[in-house]
């Protein structure tokens, strides 16, 4: 009979070999899909900002402008599914004016909303990168509470 350190040593030896020959591929790809998804999850302004680099504010607004349009694409495909839902709802001759009532007046507050946060920053050296920064987050808001209703 061996000795039953040996058995161990080589039940190890095989396990990791097997592990390392193995695992590493599907971890990294398991990580790369993670990191998309958590790039994806994560927050427009936040990625912007990331890849801020100090003195090129013409990137980071070109980003937040992109991240902007991104968002207010997702605002009309969310309205349009909403505006969907208003036409099959119980009382769609009232539902459907209350969407384009409730559109018109978050947009406005959206606006106000913006202007007001910004009023109260110091400094203002660059107003683009905060107006675009509020708009993109409020937006982005305003998708989930629409998306919420499905």
């Amino acid at each position: 009979m061996s000795h039953p350190s040996r058995w161990i040593f080589t039940l190890f030896v095989v396990t990791g070999c097997c592990y390392a020959f193995g695992a590493p591929g599907a971890a990294r790809a398991e990580g790369k899909e993670a990191a998309a998804a958590q790039q994806e999850s994560k927050d427009p302004v936040d990625v912007c900002q990331d890849g801020f680099e100090p003195g090129n504010w013409g990137k980071l607004t070109d980003c937040l402008q992109a991240a902007l349009k991104k968002e207010e694409a997702a605002l009309a495909k969310a309205v349009a599914a909403a505006g969907d839902r208003a036409a099959k709802s119980m009382d769609p001759k009232s539902a459907k004016p209350a969407l384009e009532a409730s559109n018109a007046q978050w947009a406005k507050y959206k606006n106000a909303e913006c202007d007001r946060r910004l009023a109260f920053v110091e400094g203002r050296n660059h107003p683009d990168i905060g107006e675009l920064t509020c708009q993109i987050r409020m937006t982005a808001e305003r998708v989930e509470e629409l998306q919420e209703e499905e």
